[in-house]
């Protein structure tokens, strides 16, 4: 199952060039990972200090494999004083669902926002 993985990063103020060209150089570099699909990198509106990069792998033990190695450690010592707070990492399996549910027919109301 494809794996997800979320990661949080507050950059300090003044600082977004240089975390946004390191975390491009990051991508460059995961491109060529075993395993590695795709990745994007987002901004939070209301709190532009919030970067978010979330990557999709074939499996959990492709990230893992890339997370525990020693370019990504480099990467994330090379990054240390351009963030204001530690790292947060979420990783996420995909769940398997066989067919899409069918409003009205599977989906309870009170999920749907009827009583």
């Amino acid at each position: 199952m494809p794996v997800r993985v979320i990661i949080q990063r507050w950059v300090r103020y003044g600082r977004e060039t240089e975390l946004r060209a390191a975390l491009e150089q990051m991508r460059l570099q995961a491109l060529n990972q075993p395993g590695y699909i795709s990745g994007e990198t987002l901004r939070c509106p209301s709190d532009p200090s919030l970067w978010v990069v979330i990557s999709t792998w074939e499996t959990m033990a492709d990230w893992q494999r890339w997370a525990q190695g020693g370019d990504r450690a480099e990467f994330e010592t090379r990054i240390a004083h351009l963030v204001a707070a530690p790292t947060q990492v979420l990783g996420l399996e995909s769940i398997a669902i066989d067919r899409a549910p069918r409003a009205g027919l599977d989906l309870k109301p009170e999920i749907l926002g009827g009583t």
